[in-house]
Formats: C-alpha cells, sequence, structure tokens
C-alpha cells in the first residue's frame, strides 16, 4: 500500500527533526518570557542609602552621597538603584564609582599609598601616648614611694620631755 508520496530523503528528515526540537524548545521556554520581561523590582531606598552613605558628594565636598541633595547624588544614587536591581554587590559598585572618580569618593578610603597614614598615625600616636603616660604614673609612684621611705626615716621615735621615754605608748611607772 503506497500512498503516491515520494520516499523522504535523509535531508528533509533531518531539517523536520530540527524544526520539531526548534518548536518544542519554544514552547517550553515561551511561558517564561513574560516573567523575565516584566519590570524588576527596585531595591530599597535603605539598600540605596546603605551604599550612599559611604560615599561622599562629586559636587560637595565633605558632604555624604545619602545627604546630599544636588542633581549629581541623585543621578549617582539613582545609578547605585539601578546597579543593585541588575544584581551588583556593594563592594562591586563601591569599586565602579572609585574606578571612575577615585579614592576620594569613598569615606573611608582603602588603607594603601597615601590613605594607609590615616589608619596608622592614629595607631603610632596612641601608642606612644600611652608609652609616655605609663612612664609618668610610675615616676610619680616612685617618687611617691621615695617620699614616703624618707619620711618614715626623718619621723622616727619622739621623745617624750615628760618622761624621758621614747615610746609614747608605753606608760610612765
Amino acid at each position: 500500500m503506497h500512498s503516491g508520496l515520494p520516499e523522504p530523503t535523509p535531508r528533509f528528515r533531518l531539517i523536520l527533526a530540527g524544526a520539531v526540537s526548534l518548536f518544542t524548545l519554544l514552547v517550553i521556554t515561551l511561558p517564561a518570557l513574560p516573567a523575565a520581561a516584566q519590570d524588576i523590582t527596585p531595591p530599597p531606598d535603605d539598600a540605596v542609602n546603605a551604599i550612599a552613605e559611604q560615599m561622599y558628594c562629586p559636587v560637595c565636598e565633605g558632604v555624604p552621597l545619602d545627604a546630599c541633595e544636588t542633581k549629581a547624588c541623585q543621578q549617582w544614587r539613582e545609578d547605585i538603584r539601578d546597579r543593585l536591581a541588575a544584581g551588583w554587590s556593594e563592594q562591586e559598585i563601591k569599586e565602579y564609582f572609585v574606578l571612575q572618580y577615585g579614592d576620594q569618593v569613598l569615606a573611608a578610603p582603602p588603607p594603601r599609598g597615601f590613605s594607609l597614614l590615616m589608619y596608622v598615625v592614629p595607631a603610632v600616636a596612641l601608642t606612644i601616648g600611652a608609652f609616655f603616660l605609663g612612664k609618668t604614673v610610675w615616676h610619680w609612684q616612685a617618687q611617691n614611694r621615695e617620699e614616703g621611705l624618707t619620711g618614715a626615716r626623718n619621723t622616727g621615735p619622739q621623745q617624750n620631755s615628760s618622761t624621758g621615754n621614747q615610746n609614747p605608748d608605753s606608760e610612765s611607772e
């Protein structure tokens, strides 16, 4: 029983198999596309401000990014929000801004180069100050001990003039 249709060639079978595979793949993945195309919920202001408070305004000197209302700071906060929504970590965002604008955008610059002094000098100053304070206290205590010993030598038992007795605790007979 021959239907009258010619026998399909191997090339036709290959194309048909590819088309069926592609159709199956599309049927499986198409339902997921609308969910992926939906707007991603923007990160909360707290997440943006947590990063912004660790950075300084590029325009106003010494003003934290989270407290500044200049247009530049608003754009930076929006940039932080966009990067958080895209899945960037806090460290990646700070590194991005440092690469763009330098270490001066960070509230606490990394301890390298000249910024290292900001971390080392206070520790050294406190250590030196503690040493001199300890030395001064030790000197005062040593001086007080010396005065106490000298005072004890100078104030030996005194003679009682009425009895001629050296011990004031003894009673006269």
